[in-house]
């Protein structure tokens, strides 16, 4: 028997919420959250280590930038979602994997299935090029 994957979804977006929730169910991952909140996300990163997340980088219209760190200090593999353009993601992440909004909910499932077969990522904000 297999051990299913974990995938931390945070979305403030319930209809977002409710359809990432059920493609990475039906996909076969073990889904935590969705959570709405940056508080609610930490909490749960205070007691389980999923194998990736997604995240909605706007919540209630503050960044989510906590969760970002938290995440990125343990070396989970994570992408980040948005509905604003690339430039609201800060320089540091912004060769992070992220989905515009709106997507399909496979895309989402597509690209968590392929971080997690990458493996930890790297921690901390990476360098930019200075062209």
């Amino acid at each position: 028997m297999s051990v299913r994957k974990t995938v931390l979804v945070v979305e403030d977006e319930f209809f977002a919420a409710r359809d990432l929730h059920a493609a990475f169910q039906a996909a076969g991952y073990l889904v935590l959250g969705p959570v709405k909140t940056e508080h609610e996300a930490l909490a749960v990163l205070d007691k389980v280590r999923p194998d990736a997340a997604i995240l909605d980088l706007n919540l209630g219209g503050r960044r989510s930038m906590g969760v970002v760190a938290a995440l990125d200090a343990r070396g989970i593999p994570f992408c980040i979602a948005t509905g604003y353009s690339p430039s609201w993601i800060p320089p540091g992440y912004r060769s992070r994997p992220y989905l515009l909004k709106p997507y399909h909910p496979k895309a989402a499932v597509d690209l968590v299935g392929s971080l997690i077969s990458s493996g930890p990522q790297q921690t901390g904000p990476q360098p930019q090029s200075i062209e």
